[in-house]
């Protein structure tokens, strides 16, 4: 292999998608996942799992700032027999901003039960909200 298809496989295993915090953006959203997943050998009820976690994580951000104005980024990160989904807000995070509450532990619930790690990020100094991490099973 030479050292041009080296780099072009190493840039390809990262993707980065920056929205605006808009509700109808949630669509593009999965569609994105979808592919990403498909792509990588994911089961097509995975890819379901990750499609459903993935748009309830785009649907709370909105819900909770909901702009045309803000944007937030998703960065997908594929490994050899991972997929990573980080987001993050294009600035700092808005002050006092959770993403899961007392009155919508449910959608959290949701998330944990379709993919395989959650990391909630709760340092107010940093742009990332969340990382999902969802595994290649083997057949």
């Amino acid at each position: 292999m030479d050292s041009l298809q080296k780099n072009t496989d190493a840039q390809v295993k990262q993707i980065d998608l920056t929205l605006p915090l808009l509700p109808e953006m949630v669509h593009i959203v999965r569609l994105t996942v979808s592919g990403i997943a498909s792509r990588m050998g994911f089961q097509i009820d995975d890819i379901e799992d990750i499609k459903v976690a993935v748009a309830e994580i785009c649907n709370q951000i909105i819900l909770k700032i909901c702009s045309a104005t803000e944007r937030f980024s998703i960065h997908f990160e594929m490994m050899e027999k991972c997929l990573k989904v980080r987001f993050a807000f294009e600035h700092l995070k808005p002050k006092d901003f959770k993403l899961f509450g007392e009155d919508d532990a449910f959608g959290m619930c949701i998330v944990n039960s379709l993919v395989d790690e959650v990391k909630l990020e709760e340092n107010k100094d940093k742009k990332d909200i969340i990382t999902l991490s969802m595994f290649l099973k083997e057949n």
